[in-house]
């Protein structure tokens, strides 16, 4: 690594912070390393704490979006005339009272977690590239316009 050593203050600028460069060099230094699992481990944790507590709400958001839309149907139908029921069949009515409103539900308790951890997990990421270099963090965030 002749620039290494060429820039030896450069290397060193970043007091606190364990840049990728020091990571990969010949040197290997057994304390970086741990420090560097322990980031990971506390990272993980806090995704999976984020994932748990993500699923709970988004569940709890969709079962009561669901009740309320149910509410409202059954307002709906409640106030009809009886000659819509008289053309109308009963499985019709029941599958948009239980099947619409369920695959709502569906999306919202299953798939909505996905996105919103899939959005947490990146901008965890982009905290903990802050720590390694703030170099990989803003490229990270040039990215995460795709992301969205």
């Amino acid at each position: 690594m002749y620039w290494a050593k060429q820039y030896p203050k450069k290397l060193k600028r970043n007091c606190g912070q364990m840049s990728l460069i020091e990571l990969l060099s010949a040197s290997v230094n057994l304390w970086k390393i741990i420090t560097l699992i322990i980031y990971l481990a506390v990272v993980l944790l806090g995704i999976n704490i984020w994932d748990h507590y993500m699923v709970i709400f988004t569940m709890k958001v969709a079962h009561e979006m669901c009740y309320d839309i149910r509410m409202k149907l059954g307002d709906k139908i409640r106030k009809l005339p009886l000659g819509f029921f008289v053309r109308r069949q009963t499985g019709e009515l029941n599958t948009i009272m239980s099947e619409y409103v369920s695959r709502v539900e569906m999306f919202l308790s299953a798939a909505a977690p996905f996105m919103f951890s899939s959005l947490a997990c990146a901008f965890t990421m982009m905290t903990f590239f802050m720590i390694l270099d703030w170099r990989m963090a803003l490229a990270a965030a040039s990215l995460s316009s795709l992301w969205l």
